[in-house]
This record gives C-alpha cells, structure tokens and sequence, in this order.
C-alpha cells in the first residue's frame, strides 16, 4: 500500500467523490450491456410460434454480439465491485493506520460553556471514532477587566500550541466554538485560517446547547443559502482613506453609530440579510449557509483590495461567531487592506468604543 512521504499530505483519491462516480458508471455501463444481450423476443418464441423457422431467425438475432455484449456486461460490473470494496478496504487500512484527529476549540469570553458531547452523533459529522483534542481558549477573566490585549498574548500562547499539536498529527480536522467578543473571534479565524477543513457549532441560547451546523445532503439542499444584499454608496470624502463596511446577519447595525467612529469616510458598503426585523439569533441551520456567506465576503474584499484609495477597511459587525470566524479564516494578510473590527457594547459611548487592528495587531480604543 502507498505509503505518506509527507505527514501534512493527505492521500485521499480513493474516497473522493470522483471515484465513486466512476464505480456507479463502470456498473451502470455493465449493466446496460447485460441488459442488451436479452434482445431476444421471448414472448414471441415461447407464447406464439414454435416454427423452426421463427426460433431460428430469433436466435440469429441473439447470435448477433449478444453473449460478447454480455459477457463485457458482466466483467464490468465485477470490475466495479472489485474497485468499491478495494476503496472500502483502503478507507479501512487508512483510518486504522492514520486515525482521524479532530482539534476542538472553545472560546470563551461573554460566559461558560460545556464541551459538546462528541459521544453522540449530532445532525453534522460523526465525530464519535475521532481522537478529541479539546482546547479552551478562556477570556472571560480579561472580558471582565477590558484587558483585551492581555487576551490576545493568551490568544498567541494558545495558537502556538494549536499549531504544534497540528504538525504532530497527520489526520486532523478544526472544530469551533465561540461566545466571545466578535474582534477576538475574528482574529483568532485569521491566525488559524491555513486549517483545511473547519467544523462550525453555533450556541442555541433558547436550549442552552452547541448545535453543529448541519452536513446533511437532504438538509442542504432544502434549505436555501441567502447572499447579502449589498448596498454601495458613492464617494463621501475623497481624501479619505478609510471604507465603513457594515453587516447584519442577526441585528441591524446602525449606520449612525458607525458615523460617530468614522464621520469622514471614503465609501461606505452595506450588507444585510433579509427577515431581521428587531432580531435573528440562530438563523443558521447548515454548513452551506455560512459558507456562502464567507465566500460572498472574500468576493467582496477582493473587490476591496483593488482600489488604491483604500487603506483600512472598518468592520461593524452584528452576527455569529462562527460566521466572524470564518470570515477571519478566509482572509489573507498580505493581499487584503488593513481591518479593524469593531466591538459593541450598548452601554459604552460611542456603542462602538474599541477595535482589533489587523496591521498593528493589537486593540485600540476611542
């Protein structure tokens, strides 16, 4: 069997959906094949002539590559049972020499929260023949004295030893969960964001439980994947170098508390999603809600990223975490301008009162 020469390298070709097409086409051909070879009108042979002549000129007929038609019928649909059990048969070598390893991380900052229970299949993935490696990334105690930068060194000795944990394991995967501030979420996505495959659980606060944002076929496809509706404004002030760019998934933002960090702007980018009203929590049902989502956001910052006149992007944010941490995780340093994310506080003044700042990487207050 094919050995790995690199650890990071995951040989994953036989349990692609690829091949599995190829394995219903190969069966589905040799059963055409199969099926053709019976041209032979039996009902006339057996039911209404027993001439001679008549079983002679039908067998003619079969005679005509019939049994070659059946015989390639049948190799092919043994070829593609033999193809789909050697998959089966590598899936099972593969999972048994390189164990699946998923590293589950919790950020909280707002209040604490349990673990999900990894003993019991959810409406995502099964995680119950993973190995769990549980990180707490714990802000509450800088939450509660508004030592924020404090809360990004913690962040970085975390991330550091994310990081190792990953290169130690061949076979992993990411999972999030979050009830933090959205600046803290939002920088821990981009330091995480060369992570192949992320698992998203959102917190249901009606329930007081994780729920996993379904993988489900059937639930995908019923559930339809909204966009943003994106409103764009003209040039404000020209010699401005700073973009407003507001969302609302679950609230509205206020343009006018956006006003009142950034009065003189250069344009100003309004996304929003439908059927908000005075509120949305957990309006996200699917993986395939908040993937759309994220890939509609690093669309738009690439659009951003190539007009000259802007230098900092300023994020108001009203949403998930598992949303702002996946926008976090799409982005990239070195091609996008510089983001400063927003964190509300209705009590403050303004509501808008501190930020991240990606290029200085630290937080700043107003």
């Amino acid at each position: 069997m094919f050995e790995f020469k690199y650890k990071q390298l995951e040989f994953k070709w036989l349990s692609v959906s690829l091949y599995n097409k190829i394995c219903i086409g190969v069966f589905t051909l040799g059963s055409t094949l199969v099926a053709d070879s019976f041209t032979l009108n039996w009902w006339d042979l057996f039911i209404f002539n027993f001439s001679a002549n008549n079983i002679e000129l039908a067998y003619n007929q079969v005679d005509d590559f019939n049994f070659v038609e059946l015989i390639l019928g049948l190799v092919f649909i043994i070829l593609s049972i033999v193809f789909f059990l050697l998959k089966k048969k590598y899936e099972l070598w593969y999972k048994t020499k390189y164990s699946r390893n998923l590293i589950a991380i919790k950020q909280q900052g707002l209040q604490a929260t349990n673990f999900p229970d990894f003993n019991k299949k959810v409406a995502g993935k099964d995680f119950r023949s993973f190995n769990i490696h549980n990180i707490l990334i714990d802000e509450i105690n800088f939450d509660r004295k508004k030592e924020y930068n404090k809360a990004l060194i913690n962040q970085d000795y975390i991330i550091s030893d994310i990081i190792n944990l990953k290169n130690s394991l061949i076979n992993h995967e990411l999972a999030y969960w979050g009830i933090s501030r959205i600046p803290l979420t939002y920088r821990l996505g981009v330091k995480l964001s060369d992570t192949q495959t992320i698992n998203v659980f959102d917190y249901n606060r009606k329930k007081q439980k994780w729920n996993q944002l379904s993988y489900s076929r059937v639930k995908n496809l019923l559930i339809r994947s909204n966009k943003f509706s994106i409103k764009k404004s003209n040039i404000h002030k020209a010699s401005s170098e700073d973009l407003i760019l507001s969302i609302s998934t679950t609230f509205n933002v206020s343009k006018d508390e956006c006003l009142k960090v950034i009065p003189n702007y250069y344009k100003i980018y309004e996304l929003s999603m439908s059927n908000i009203g005075h509120g949305k929590r957990d309006r996200f049902k699917t993986i395939n809600e908040i993937n759309t989502l994220s890939e509609q956001f690093r669309q738009l910052m690439d659009e951003i990223s190539t007009d000259p006149n802007i230098k900092t992007v300023h994020l108001f944010y009203a949403g998930p975490n598992s949303l702002a941490f996946k926008f976090g995780t799409v982005l990239s340093e070195s091609i996008h301008p510089n983001m400063r994310v927003y964190n509300y506080t209705r009590s403050d003044t303004p509501c808008f009162s501190w930020a991240y700042d990606s290029n200085k990487d630290e937080i700043i207050n107003f």
